[in-house]
């Protein structure tokens, strides 16, 4: 978030949004609160990228 020097509250809202559209999840799915929880890019995301890109 610092990185993207955006508010954390802006980073979930687009998270969120994406994890609706199916283009990220969560690495721990069945335990959303976990410590070391993180996203990862679905297979429909990444086609989804490479649609956006042409």
């Amino acid at each position: 978030m610092q990185k993207l020097d955006k508010g954390e509250q802006l980073i979930r809202k687009y998270l969120k949004e994406l994890r609706e559209k199916g283009i990220v999840e969560y690495v721990y799915p069945e335990l959303p609160n976990h410590p070391n929880q993180a996203y990862r890019v679905t297979e429909y995301g990444k086609k989804w990228i490479e649609n956006s890109n042409e």
